[in-house]
């Protein structure tokens, strides 16, 4: 029948955070200054056990391997002294890529992206890890790529572009998770010859670093001009001078080769041996059938140019006629240029 004092103290490297209440049975108190908990419990029946109990959190600043040690006085009486050893439990993580970051990447190749996570700590993980991320802009999922790449088994799913693991087992400690998946680089919108692709994962609600790459593509950009300013007048026996100009307006190389043909215009005659690289690999020109054609194969750098040229004589024009309209379109790589137009007149006015 004798009231039953607990008492004990918030042990050092802790902070305190709750405790249990004793409502009927008696009273309770946390003195924030001493540290010191107390329960009264005014009666405790016959063969009747009650439970007091107290949390608490684990400093920051509590050194791994040392113990953190409690004990109790019941009737001013210790009780045994519990004791748990301070343990690290982190983890750490990081996203990389293949090709590295900060690599120029192009049109259609593939990025294998990864995510690593290691428990850094001294002890199993108490919680599942859960890994996601999203398929980059500018890039499309490469089907069934996703994977985990180390022992561990994880459930994935991907919902629309967000993708997802979660471990079905707990990081041991100093053991290492890594996922993986691909993806393949979109083409680029008329006239964007390059574009930053970024992409991060997240690891239980916390960001990885960056990974970035630069999407670049060659950009061929050409135009059929002439010595005589396009519909213009020329006189019969004159000369026009047409030049095809090429150039590589992208961010890398362009690799393919560059074929340019160029029809002589109805109402000209070509001037022999005219047709030449007048910038750019030195190539032949072949001339079958009033057409001109120049291949290219080696590779065109950033930023270079490719300029061909060749000259017309303008023909006379057939009896009662005065005037004839003439147009040329030249192509490169089956794709048309932008149309040159002169009239033919038979007056030198």
């Amino acid at each position: 029948t004798k009231p039953i004092t607990v008492k004990t103290k918030i042990p050092e490297g802790t902070t305190y955070k709750s405790h249990s209440k004793l409502d009927e049975l008696g009273t309770d108190s946390y003195n924030n200054d001493s540290k010191l908990l107390t329960w009264t419990i005014n009666k405790l029946p016959s063969s009747k056990t009650t439970t007091v109990s107290f949390d608490v959190i684990v400093n920051e600043n509590a050194t791994v391997g040392e113990f953190i040690k409690n004990k109790a006085t019941v009737y001013d009486k210790d009780t045994l002294e519990v004791k748990h050893e301070v343990t690290k439990n982190e983890i750490v993580y990081s996203k990389t890529s293949q090709p590295s970051t900060g690599e120029i990447v192009k049109v259609n190749e593939e990025i294998t992206y990864f995510v690593d996570v290691k428990n850094n700590g001294t002890t199993d993980l108490n919680n599942f890890v859960v890994i996601k991320d999203i398929i980059p802009e500018g890039t499309t999922y490469v089907q069934d790529s996703a994977k985990v790449e180390t022992s561990q088994n994880a459930d994935f799913k991907m919902t629309d572009s967000n993708l997802e693991w979660t471990l079905k087992e707990k990081l041991k400690a100093n053991e290492t998770v890594r996922i993986s998946f691909k993806v393949k680089l979109n083409d680029l919108e008329d006239g964007v010859y390059s574009k930053s692709i970024s992409s991060k994962a997240n690891v239980n609600g916390k960001d990885t670093n960056e990974v970035i790459h630069n999407l670049s593509k060659p950009g061929l950009v050409f135009e059929k001009r002439s010595d005589l300013a396009s519909d213009s007048q020329v006189s019969v026996n004159s000369k026009i001078k047409y030049y095809i100009e090429v150039e590589n307006k992208g961010e890398v190389e362009f690799t393919d080769p560059i074929i340019i043909k160029d029809k002589i215009p109805e109402g000209t005659m070509y001037v022999s041996n005219s047709g030449k690289v007048e910038q750019g690999p030195n190539v032949e020109v072949d001339f079958t059938d009033e057409e001109l054609t120049w291949e290219f194969d080696e590779n065109i750098n950033k930023g270079d140019k490719i300029i061909v040229s060749f000259e017309v004589v303008a023909l006379e024009l057939p009896d009662g006629v005065t005037k004839k309209e003439i147009e040329n379109v030249a192509t490169v790589n089956d794709v048309n240029t932008n149309s040159i137009s002169h009239s033919i007149t038979d007056s030198d006015i």
